[in-house]
């Protein structure tokens, strides 16, 4: 691991790995936390499971920040603050020694943690990499998508857009194109938000339920979804390698959909229109009845 010596200091290597190993049980704590939570909540409303989804997470990256901290900084504080795992607390007492000795505290798991402390911090770096690239392209193909291969709705379908969007309401104005591109409805940006739909969605929709599918979309910006969605992207790069966080990160994505499917349904009145808007969607789009704004 020369390589990585070059890049990182033994310090912030053994601050990363640490880090790594901790975020395990961290955000396994606090998926625990979440389940049982709605479980035994029955009446929350999706409102409240979603901001219980998003307390868990920004309780996971605190735990990791807070973490990297306490083995980044000097060795006295280290000592003296970060003892949350036993088996290897003799690691936060040799801060940047990779030769742990076999003592009564640390033990085998300490050396072997301690000795391959390196190791774990590369392959972390090589999958932050690859995600964060793999993130940004999607935000460039988005960025491509607002901007070629579209098609201008008809004048009545914006008219119902801008009436939905003082119901809602959204500030600012909404652009509602279609695409050739997409296959399910997308809502993108934030300071100057589009609503992309499919080409011929809107043919196959009647009136009513064309409603709905915008509301749902008129939702999600009024939810500054799209601004949150790339944060909660940008954790799951970072966090990749942690199932919990995929797990808390699933059900805030399930969540902030339910939230969406509320105010549509408050906007147009009829639980049947909107049904039958997931179904045709889902029918012409010949994928799941889904109407998220992801950023893949």
């Amino acid at each position: 691991m020369e390589t990585l010596n070059l890049v990182f200091s033994p310090a912030l290597t053994k601050a990363i790995g640490m880090t790594v190993l901790h975020s395990l049980w961290q955000a396994a704590l606090f998926a625990v936390l979440l389940q049982t939570f709605i479980s035994f909540s029955q009446h929350l409303t999706a409102r409240m499971r979603y901001q219980a989804a998003g307390i868990a997470l920004a309780g996971v990256l605190l735990s990791v920040l807070v973490t990297f901290l306490l083995y980044f900084i000097p060795e006295t504080s280290a000592n003296s603050a970060l003892t949350v795992v036993p088996f290897i607390e003799n690691l936060a007492a040799e801060a940047g020694d990779n030769s742990v000795g076999l003592t009564s505290d640390g033990g085998f798991a300490a050396e072997y943690l301690s000795r391959h402390l390196p190791a774990i911090t590369f392959l972390w770096l090589l999958g932050a990499v690859f995600f964060t690239v793999r993130l940004c392209g999607g935000l460039l193909y988005l960025e491509y998508l607002k901007n070629y291969g579209l098609q201008p709705v008809a004048a009545r379908w914006q008219d119902l857009s801008d009436r939905l969007r003082e119901l809602i309401p959204v500030r600012g104005a909404v652009a509602v194109s279609e695409s050739t591109f997409v296959k399910v409805p997308v809502t993108i940006g934030w300071l100057k938000p589009v609503i992309l739909l499919p080409v011929g969605l809107l043919n196959g929709l009647s009136p009513a339920e064309t409603e709905a599918v915008l509301a749902h979309e008129l939702a999600h910006i009024a939810r500054r979804d799209y601004l949150f969605n790339i944060l909660q992207s940008v954790t799951e790069a970072l966090l990749y390698f942690n199932p919990a966080v995929w797990f808390i990160s699933a059900r805030l994505r399930r969540e902030r959909e339910n939230c969406c499917d509320d105010i549509a349904l408050r906007v147009c009145g009829s639980p049947v229109n909107y049904i039958k808007a997931l179904i045709k969607t889902a029918e012409i789009s010949q994928r799941p009845p889904h109407l998220a704004p992801a950023l893949f």
